[in-house]
């Protein structure tokens, strides 16, 4: 009886601490999404997006308080869950700047980090498995024109409405 109920604890503890396969490169498809931001400054609102996942990058584009801001990020993925980033910014102006970071995959979930010339943006995005969606948490930290420490936060909900997803049997579902 000892043997049986040691066999099925390693049995559970291998299942259960097993790695999950951290992403490669993001599934391809076109997200539609919405999000509300707070302000350390009291500030606090919502926004629409749009994502455009393919591979090794992808674009959002963000509408708040009628300004639009679009990102590019570039992955480059390593074999150890690990990747770095080149993300591009293009506000409302037509202003562009350059950021690079890096961060890491855990099964569906990545987060990433980058520096800003007077902050730090950090971002955790989770692909669901199935379904097509993805929810997107974050902040924004950097230092005001009167030198004060300000942050942004922000939760986002997006859906696929084109493109394909890993289904639960490891294929690609179209969308």
């Amino acid at each position: 009886m000892k043997r049986l109920v040691f066999f099925a604890i390693a049995i559970l503890s291998t299942y259960v601490l097993a790695k999950e396969e951290a992403l490669r490169e993001f599934p391809t498809g076109s997200y539609l999404g919405e999000g509300w931001y707070r302000t350390s400054f009291g500030a606090e609102g919502d926004y629409s997006s749009f994502a455009e996942f393919d591979g090794d990058q992808w674009t959002a584009a963000y509408l708040r308080d009628g300004k639009l801001t679009t990102y590019t990020a570039v992955f480059d993925f390593t074999d150890d869950s690990f990747f770095n980033v080149d993300v591009t910014q293009v506000d409302s102006s037509g202003t562009e700047t350059n950021h690079q970071g890096n961060g890491y995959c855990i099964g569906n979930t990545c987060h990433l980090s980058t520096f800003l010339s007077r902050g730090m943006l950090e971002e955790t995005f989770e692909f669901e498995s199935t379904g097509g969606r993805i929810k997107r948490i974050g902040s924004l930290m950097y230092i005001d024109e009167n030198f004060d420490i300000q942050t942004i936060i922000w939760e986002e909900k997006m859906v696929l409405f084109s493109g394909n997803f890993r289904n639960r049997d490891g294929g690609l579902d179209d969308y």
